[in-house]
């Protein structure tokens, strides 16, 4: 099977791009926490959002930083860690993430 040739960014894709703030979260001068690609959310949201799935939806949310954050807050209180998980949805997802399936307020989410 012949492989689809990638798409040249122009006419209004390039437009979406160009609105897109890609700049990376800066948690600390080491960790720079990149935007997820749509097959990362893909893969964030296929796992369900339950207390034994946390560790698997944090390891594809922050990818090859997840380690290095896991180790930054394991002294922290739990609420330092609660607001950078806040801060962090917002930043993926956008400010009404805890609206969406799986977000914060949601009653499946643990």
């Amino acid at each position: 099977m012949a492989q689809q040739k990638k798409a040249t960014p122009g006419g209004r894709f390039a437009e979406l791009r160009a609105e897109v703030d890609a700049k990376p979260y800066v948690l600390t001068d080491e960790i720079k926490i990149p935007l997820m690609t749509r097959s990362q959310t893909e893969e964030y949201l296929s796992i369900p959002a339950t207390p034994a799935n946390t560790e698997k939806r944090y390891a594809v949310m922050f990818g090859d930083n997840w380690e290095a954050i896991k180790d930054l807050f394991a002294d922290e209180p739990n609420a330092v860690w609660s607001l950078f998980v806040k801060d962090m949805t917002e930043f993926f997802f956008g400010k009404k993430a805890d609206d969406a399936p799986g977000g914060s307020s949601d009653s499946s989410s643990g």
